[in-house]
């Protein structure tokens, strides 16, 4: 992730780094993150601070980011099969 020395995301200079540590995380180990079923079928959640990251598995060691979303939206309106 290439993003300049000023950018700050929500208030922090490191939160990207930290998604995008989370992400290789994931990458690794894709069991990690909470089932979501309920909202697609084989999607996961992973939080990071206040947002989630919502993914679902592609490969063996190949995850696909389909969301990062703060945690007070309507996360099924967003995501939901509707």
């Amino acid at each position: 992730m290439h993003l300049p020395l000023s950018y700050r995301y929500n208030g922090s200079p490191l939160a990207p780094f930290k998604i995008d540590d989370a992400f290789h995380q994931l990458s690794d180990n894709p069991a990690q993150g909470r089932n979501c079923d309920h909202i697609r079928e084989g999607y996961r959640k992973y939080g990071i601070g206040k947002h989630y990251i919502f993914y679902r598995t592609i490969a063996p060691a190949q995850i696909e980011i389909v969301r990062i979303l703060h945690g007070s939206m309507n996360i099924e309106e967003r995501l939901g099969e509707n």
